[in-house]
């Protein structure tokens, strides 16, 4: 059956009541599934954050234990619930179905009788499998157990009964025959019951994240124009005044920086040849073992000041604008205004902020590794429109390279989660990816849809800077993908607008990309040495 069922407490590690996240009702009841209609899965898929699977997901069969559906799945979903429209449980997502033959062998792709040597990526699936919820609360119902397990397995089909509190603890949350239904304002009502088993109540957290098509909005909509760049006043935030006023203080010096970026020239060319000139001077090229050398210990010697992470107060501003005064999303090439991403960015950072204080307040309770853990995950639940092409992970997120702004671009936090830390890798003539407006990922990797010249140039400054930093780990970028970065390379030629991003952090950091500056040296450098 594939399930497990555990017992809780009625309170969470740090006191919290665990009955706060809601739960959903398991129903004994048949007939939620029915063959035609359609099916939901609530989903983390390779252990991602929750994703959901909604409609043209139709049922196509029904069997005494199981329920096979054409939804959506990656590997780790199984034990996910699988819904109704009636957003009933009617399953726990099980495994995937191969197609077969009229004796019950499965199939491949090319119609012939699968073999294991093919490996599973030959096998031609028909759908997905749900183990029937109704199965699953059958089963439990007649498990044989004894003692507190059986106590508390019969807790969950007593019908309007609670059960008794053990001495001086508080009493849990009870679990009743018959179905506590939500309404849409929060509201219960009840509903009928199974007569002979009744229902279980689950705990399941969910927090669903919804993106909206702007594409249908009136012209007048999209155009209208932008508040005054003065400053915005702020309501004070409950207990922690002091946390809004510096994020405060940031965008108002970042509109700043923006509305003077747009009185001062793009790129001037003439003076960037110049500075490149200069830069460059003592640089030698007959060897390349020893090119590679020369340019990362000029980046490194170069490289002052070190601006720490805050692409509000430099990425947008100025360092990523397009000549158009906008800025685009690395990966999917959707625009924004600086203005825009500056503020959501400020929002992100004040929630950030105020979560950090509540977690310094609780180090005294909790050990530093489950501090840690919890400040990481903090990180990755609140993420800023900014990409870096070299993910944090690989680096341990430590200065100076998490605030270097030659590998950080805008991107709506979508496609920053949609890449998540997977190694570029690219997709020619590979027709199994899953596809995004973000662009390709598979397993082995991941390929922007838009500006992989810009995104190579980038990496390879990193790899040349930070030698020995990444590809210690199988996940992270290895030494055989350095052709991938090459050919995007020379792919696509540098842009103006990677001119003027190189011209502005030199003056901003010190250090320049040389693969921006001198295209030509991407076939002569020995990248050899930059791996660990």
């Amino acid at each position: 059956m594939d399930y497990t069922l555990v017992a809780v407490t009625p309170r969470g590690a740090q006191g919290e009541a665990l009955s706060s996240f809601g739960r959903l009702i398991l129903s004994e009841a048949q007939g939620k599934a029915v063959i035609g209609e359609f099916v939901h899965i609530i989903q983390h898929p390779r252990g991602e954050p929750k994703q959901i699977a909604l409609r043209d997901n139709q049922i196509v069969d029904v069997l005494e234990r199981f329920v096979h559906y054409e939804s959506d799945t990656r590997e780790g979903s199984s034990g996910s619930p699988v819904f109704n429209d009636q957003w009933e449980v009617v399953a726990l997502h099980h495994s995937a179905v191969p197609k077969t033959d009229t004796e019950g062998r499965p199939l491949s792709v090319d119609g012939t009788v699968w073999r294991p040597e093919m490996g599973e990526q030959q096998l031609a699936w028909r759908a997905n499998e749900g183990v029937r919820i109704s199965r699953v609360l059958r089963s439990l119902h007649e498990a044989s157990l004894t003692g507190e397990a059986a106590e508390l397995r019969d807790e969950v089909f007593t019908t309007g009964l609670d059960p008794s509190p053990a001495k001086n603890t508080p009493p849990m949350p009870s679990f009743t025959g018959r179905p506590i239904l939500a309404s849409a304002d929060g509201s219960q009502a009840g509903a009928q019951s199974h007569a002979a088993a009744g229902s279980a109540q689950l705990v399941l957290p969910l927090r669903i994240t919804l993106d909206f098509d702007t594409s249908s909005l009136p012209p007048a909509a999209l155009s209208a124009p932008l508040p005054a760049l003065a400053p915005t006043p702020r309501p004070p935030s409950a207990g922690r005044p002091d946390l809004v006023t510096a994020v405060g203080k940031d965008i108002d010096a970042a509109l700043v920086d923006h509305r003077f970026a747009r009185e001062r020239p793009y790129y001037d060319r003439s003076a960037d040849a110049a500075a490149r000139a200069a830069y460059y001077a003592n640089v030698r090229t007959d060897d390349g073992d020893a090119l590679r050398r020369a340019l990362t210990t000029l980046l490194a010697e170069t490289h002052a000041p070190k601006p720490r992470y805050k692409p509000m107060r430099l990425v947008y501003p100025w360092v990523d604008l397009h000549k158009d005064g906008r800025l685009r999303s690395i990966y999917s090439g959707q625009e924004f205004s600086a203005e825009e991403l500056i503020r959501a960015d400020a929002a992100v950072e004040e929630a950030r902020l105020a979560r950090e204080h509540e977690l310094l307040l609780r180090e005294r309770t909790a050990g530093p590794a489950e501090f840690e853990a919890e400040f990481r995950a903090l990180e990755a639940s609140l993420p800023f429109n900014c990409e870096h092409v070299v993910p944090q992970s690989w680096f341990h997120e430590k200065e100076p390279m998490r605030g270097d702004l030659h590998h950080l671009f805008t991107c709506e936090s979508g496609c920053n989660s949609y890449r998540n830390n997977f190694p570029y890798f690219d997709f020619t003539d590979f027709e199994e990816t899953v596809r995004d407006a973000c662009g390709k990922r598979e397993s082995v990797g991941f390929e922007p849809e838009k500006c992989r010249g810009v995104v190579a140039r980038a990496t390879l400054y990193f790899l040349l800077r930070y030698p020995g930093q990444i590809g210690d780990v199988a996940q992270e970028f290895p030494e055989d993908r350095l052709p991938v970065l090459l050919r995007w390379h020379e792919g696509e030629a540098v842009t103006e607008y990677e001119l003027h991003r190189n011209a502005a952090i030199s003056e901003i950091q010190g250090n320049r990309n040389p693969l921006i500056d001198h295209p030509e040296w991407a076939r002569a450098i020995d990248f050899s040495g930059v791996w660990p």
